[in-house]
């Protein structure tokens, strides 16, 4: 599923794409929480411990402010305020539905599954009252809103656009034009 090597069958640029999408997804992130103090932005390797089930192993893996004793090595042990799953053809829809009980049930506050092949349509979760998960639509103009930061606003088609990290800069006025 999530950090996975690419299933046989499955198409060969997959591992390409993934990496490729993580390393945006991270640098997106990590300028978000540079500039904001709201976190650290984690990439591969790195495995949240849950509550009581199997170890998650998502690709990109945000831990709040001020909670860097929570690192071990590669293992995390706090919720992580965002998660981020990138998901290819070979994962099911129950597989990635079961997913998004898990990181509810971990106690994630936000979390993105994002379809390697399908670009254009993720799928953001955001915490509500009862601790599962809504998903989050962007709104008219095609912006999301992350519940973990109110700076984080971004277009929609990012994801598929990737751009590059001055033009996001440069959206969240973290630099003049």
């Amino acid at each position: 599923m999530s950090s996975q090597p690419p299933t046989p069958g499955s198409n060969p640029n997959t591992a390409t794409l993934r990496a490729r999408l993580q390393a945006w997804c991270v640098s997106m992130l990590s300028i978000q929480c540079d500039a904001y103090a709201l976190g650290v932005a984690l990439g591969a390797g790195v495995v949240y411990l849950g509550r009581g089930e199997a170890p998650l192993s998502p690709a990109v893996l945000v831990v709040p402010e001020g909670h860097g004793g929570a690192l071990e090595a590669d293992r995390v042990a706090i919720a992580p305020v965002l998660a981020v799953d990138l998901l290819d053809a070979a994962t099911s829809p129950a597989a990635a539905r079961g997913l998004i009980e898990r990181y509810a049930a971990a106690g994630a506050l936000e979390y993105w599954q994002i379809r390697i092949e399908t670009l254009e349509e993720p799928a953001l979760y955001q915490r509500n009252a009862s601790g599962g998960f809504d998903r989050v639509k962007p709104d008219r103009q095609g912006n999301y809103y992350s519940g973990f930061g109110e700076s984080l606003v971004f277009p929609a088609r990012w994801f598929a656009d990737q751009p590059s990290l001055w033009v996001m800069m440069r959206h969240w006025d973290i630099i003049d034009d």
